[in-house]
């Protein structure tokens, strides 16, 4: 660092400099060692004790590298700057922006004070605070598009906008009474719910029951029961990834037998039994859960458009779908691909994450079958959309679609499929480690 260079040259030691310039020599070491950023009037004070004519000054202000690879005041350039940052979200909504990393990359012990630091926002207990209406929408539109990247874009990229919506959120309420905190907490339950579900898109499933759990505190002040019976649906989704189908059933049950829940969650928690059902190998019991399901479109079909409500909107062929998923499951391939691709063409061309699920469900449907060469054109179709949105449920068919696939490995479309595939599970460890 120049500073040091420059006093060493001039066979200075630290104590005389504080002496010149009334800082401590403490203080100046954290500054020669680039633990805190100097101040302009310490940088003119010691160019002017070294003789330097401002010299400094201007490495500070321009944020220029000195000759020796240091930098004068931490982070400065664009390529160091984004690195790494730790970002401090306090209850209190105040907030403080580390630095995760030097500019080599390597991972600092001590990142020392915060690069920024916000203050929470001052607000007077007697006064209170207000939402005024456009925040409020401002707000809403916010989770919208989040929710709306969530279906296009990985969960790496939507976690940590969402996670922030979170906490703002969090810090508006704290302070705020009345129709503007029911408010305010009716979409933090959305935000949370959100959350995680993108936590379980990154491979979280402690995440995602923690930020559910999250969501089912916040409705409990709003007496909203539906967000209860909406987190045992999230939950028997989580129990069916980890292969559970007995506690996937047991969940989704509860909610299906409860006859004050809206039907637009049983009709959820029905599709959650019909999944458990075929994971256990009971295809009567998940075909009758399916039909039910159907019932209960019916009868929900005055909820639409549902914009406020909790889950998936009643699309166009996503019964069809989970039909074509459960025969899988139950051992019926061949159905499953003809269910599969008849519900694939409702599916939006940039519902990616949509698209990544039920096109590597089908792609697996159509290796069971032996279809090998439909398979890998299958594959081919939707490695764009597993790599936009990098989704570890969808993972775990890649993975069972790659064991499916060891049954034939001398097979020359199997030959073909493997490098495409092999790629998109590396993809994955390599993004995890």
């Amino acid at each position: 660092m120049r500073l040091r260079r420059a006093r060493l040259e001039q066979q200075m030691s630290l104590r005389e400099l504080a002496a010149r310039t009334g800082y401590s020599a403490s203080q100046l070491s954290k500054v020669e060692n680039r633990r805190v950023r100097p101040s302009e009037m310490l940088a003119r004070q010691c160019d002017a004790a070294l003789a330097l004519n401002g010299e400094l000054l201007g490495l500070l202000v321009a944020g220029v590298e000195s000759k020796d690879g240091g930098q004068e005041g931490g982070p400065t350039s664009s390529g160091d700057r984004y690195r790494g940052w730790s970002l401090s979200l306090k209850v209190d909504g105040a907030s403080e922006l580390f630095r995760l990393s030097d500019h080599t990359g390597r991972d600092l012990p001590d990142a020392g004070p915060p690069l920024m630091r916000y203050p929470a926002p001052r607000i007077s207990p007697s006064a209170g605070q207000r939402v005024e209406g456009h925040a409020f929408e401002a707000l809403s539109a916010l989770h919208e598009n989040t929710r709306a990247l969530g279906r296009t874009a990985s969960p790496g990229v939507v976690l940590p906008l969402a996670i922030s919506q979170a906490h703002t959120l969090r810090s508006l309420a704290r302070d705020v009474r009345g129709a503007d905190r029911r408010q305010l907490l009716a979409l933090g339950v959305k935000v949370f719910e959100h959350t995680g579900w993108m936590a379980q898109e990154a491979g979280d499933d402690s995440a995602a029951l923690w930020w559910t759990d999250d969501a089912v505190h916040v409705a409990a002040e709003l007496g909203d029961l539906d967000m209860p019976r909406y987190a045992l649906i999230r939950r028997a989704l989580v129990m069916y990834y980890q292969r559970r189908p007995a506690r996937t059933i047991d969940l989704a049950g509860r909610v299906l037998d409860d006859s004050a829940a809206p039907p637009h969650l049983r009709w959820m928690a029905a599709q959650r039994s019909a999944q458990g059902h075929a994971l256990h190998g009971d295809h009567v019991s998940s075909m009758r859960a399916l039909e039910l399901a159907d019932r209960l479109r019916e009868s929900a079909g005055a909820e639409a458009p549902r914009t406020n409500a909790l889950g998936p909107a009643f699309a166009p062929g996503t019964t069809t779908l989970i039909t074509g998923w459960c025969l899988y499951d139950s051992g019926r391939p061949a159905q499953a691909v003809e269910a599969l691709r008849n519900g694939l063409a409702h599916i939006p061309v940039d519902g990616h994450r949509a698209r990544a699920r039920f096109t590597a469900r089908l792609a697996l449907a159509l290796a069971a079958n032996r279809e090998l060469e439909e398979a890998a054109v299958c594959l081919d179709m939707v490695l764009g959309h597993v790599r936009r949105v990098d989704s570890a449920t969808v993972q775990a068919d890649l993975v069972e679609l790659n064991r499916v696939l060891s049954r034939w490995p001398g097979t020359p479309a199997v030959r073909a499929l493997r490098p495409q595939l092999d790629e998109a599970l590396r993809s994955r460890d390599a993004g995890d480690i």
